[in-house]
């Protein structure tokens, strides 16, 4: 009561129809595949998938009207959907496979349900009723499921309308497949957008916000003139960016798609989550008063050459077979662990060194997943806070200087 309205508000995660964005806001600034030689690769994401999904529904309307003149917009309708919700051409792929799967096991049970349900109205709209609350509730596991159930509820409503045949579901199932091979046909073809560029994308994302929080905890701990940073939006935002990197990479994690690293994926996947429970705790610590002011330079040292390394992991090829971000991890090891011996008990005690010293050894293993051995830092002198702390800010790692 009384406070003044607040005019230039800025939500740090903006949210569409009360959710998290999915894979599509993430995936707008990656570029399409082919663009070279394709004018359509160089449109903007939203007009790439509206000349996917026009070409799509072209393309499955003359193809399911040679199976049926009758019955062919149940092709159009798994192509439209395959390009709704989706962004890249792997996950493109697993709706429309989805799709087909739900279809098949839904035709048999189905097939089953109408003749249990026959002649009994209160029988068929109960199993309609349940299908929809079963479909709607199960999706979030898996596009599959909801598709499984309206079969079966498309079953019983041409059961009650005396059209119900297995020839008629047979048929749907017919025509899922044309649509959802045109579709995936559209999706490889035409301004194909690639699942791993995507990742990467988003990955470089993720690791600029924990940037953020690096660079915001070294100006808070050298007391910056100027206004403080805004440390729970900082947070918000890296947790945003970790929940659209396992978003856009669960296709990568799926049994059914062949050839991809799963294993090696789901390590990183658990890499990046840890990264931003310790970016979001550090965070937290610099909120809290009096954190690391009895030895703040070590920190504010390490919380630079974190930074730097971050800096590194983003701009490393992957799959190049060799560990990143070697030097600034050695300075961090440097200013967290040898700066003073009196910080060694006060480390399990101080948040903000807990936090920067997990986000050392996580970032350790991110850049050692490029190698093909274990990591091995290099050695470096010890030097004392003050000394350690000009070498970083000066940019000359690993030297002491005399006297």
């Amino acid at each position: 009561a009384g406070a003044e309205p607040v005019d230039d508000f800025e939500p740090a995660v903006g949210l569409v129809f009360g959710a998290l964005p999915g894979s599509a806001a993430a995936a707008g600034e990656v570029p399409a595949r082919h663009a070279r030689w394709n004018p359509l690769s160089r449109l903007d994401f939203v007009s790439r998938q509206a000349v996917q999904g026009a070409l799509a529904g072209a393309l499955a309307i003359l193809a399911g009207k040679q199976l049926s003149d009758a019955r062919y917009y149940w092709a159009v309708l798994a192509a439209f959907v395959m390009f709704t919700g989706t962004a890249t051409r792997t996950e493109t792929f697993l709706k429309g496979f989805n799709r087909v799967v739900g279809t098949f096991v839904g035709l048999a049970a189905s097939i089953g349900l109408a003749a249990l349900t026959a002649g009994s109205t209160a029988a068929v709209l109960a199993t309609i009723c349940a299908s929809m609350f079963l479909g709607f509730y199960l999706i979030r596991l898996s596009y599959a499921y909801m598709i499984f159930f309206v079969t079966i509820m498309v079953g019983q409503l041409y059961s009650v309308l005396h059209e119900f045949s297995p020839g008629l579901l047979l048929l749907r199932l017919e025509e899922t497949a044309i649509g959802a091979a045109v579709g995936l046909l559209v999706a490889l073809l035409v301004t194909p957008l690639s699942t791993r560029d995507t990742v990467r994308t988003v990955r470089n994302n993720l690791l600029g916000a924990l940037h953020e929080v690096l660079t915001a905890a070294a100006a808070r701990l050298e007391r910056h003139p100027g206004p403080p940073a805004d440390f729970d939006a900082l947070a918000r935002d890296l947790d945003h960016r970790l929940y659209q990197l396992a978003l856009v990479a669960r296709p990568l994690t799926r049994p059914v798609l062949g050839g991809t690293t799963s294993p090696r994926l789901r390590h990183r996947l658990s890499l990046y989550a840890a990264l931003t429970t310790h970016g979001r705790a550090l965070a937290v610590a610099m909120r809290m008063p009096g954190s690391c002011t009895r030895h703040p330079e070590g920190p504010v040292a390490a919380c630079t050459a974190l930074a730097e390394a971050v800096e590194e992991l983003t701009a490393a090829p992957p799959g190049t077979g060799r560990p990143a971000a070697e030097g600034p991890l050695a300075r961090a090891d440097v200013a967290l662990f040898a700066y003073t011996p009196a910080a060694a008990g006060e480390r399990a005690k101080d948040p903000a060194l807990r936090a920067l010293s997990h986000l050392y050894h996580v970032l350790c293993d991110l850049a050692a997943t490029g190698s093909a051995g274990p990591r091995r830092l290099p050695a470096l002198p010890n030097p004392t806070v003050p000394r350690l702390y000009r070498q970083v800010r000066a940019g000359i790692p690993g030297e002491t200087p005399s006297g």
